[in-house]
């Protein structure tokens, strides 16, 4: 397993929140940090603080296949963690929302996730070791007005929490580590 000093993670949702303060957070306690975000302004600005910053939309296979295959490329081919943040609430009354606005946070949320984790658990399994954890949302346990669609069709939320102990279970036997985290909005900006 790789030292603690070379641990390497890639991020999901780093332009801002929970993503951005765990890529400066686990960097500054010695991790490589590979820190993703969908816009181009805002991987510039994560490498600008010192991250190695990359582009990764969860709607876009190309991607995720890009970032995954920078990822190793850079580290000899190996990776440490997975940590699974990116996700958008669409925020609106249920009724008042179109299936396509439904179905593209379902794209984002639950499918884009899937594809990233399912190109990196062969890597993990090859080198023996590895952890994905999988940061979800407290919406996925109760409903707010207006928040809904992210408990039916959230990825974290609703959808993530279900499947994750059955891929735990599967992933203990080859010495991988699964981890579902349940946060919130803490009010502040």
């Amino acid at each position: 397993m790789q030292s603690k000093e070379t641990r390497t993670i890639l991020i999901t949702g780093c332009s801002s929140g929970i993503g951005y303060a765990c890529a400066h957070g686990l960097r500054e306690r010695g991790y490589r940090v590979f820190a993703s975000a969908r816009k181009p302004e805002d991987v510039e600005r994560l490498s600008s603080e010192g991250l190695e910053a990359l582009p990764l939309d969860l709607d876009d296979s190309a991607t995720i296949r890009d970032a995954v295959n920078q990822v190793l490329s850079r580290t000899q081919g190996r990776l440490y963690a997975l940590f699974n943040n990116g996700a958008y609430m669409q925020v609106g009354a249920v009724e008042d929302l179109s299936h396509t606005v439904l179905r593209a946070q379902l794209e984002t949320n639950l499918l884009g996730w899937h594809e990233l984790t399912c190109r990196l658990i062969p890597i993990m399994r090859n080198q023996g070791y590895g952890r994905i954890v999988q940061n979800s949302s407290v919406l996925g346990l109760a409903a707010l007005a207006y928040r809904g669609a992210y408990r039916v069709h959230g990825p974290s939320p609703a959808t993530m929490p279900p499947t994750s102990p059955g891929l735990r279970r599967i992933l203990s036997s080859r010495r991988l580590d699964q981890v579902l985290t349940w946060t919130s909005d803490s009010g502040r900006r």
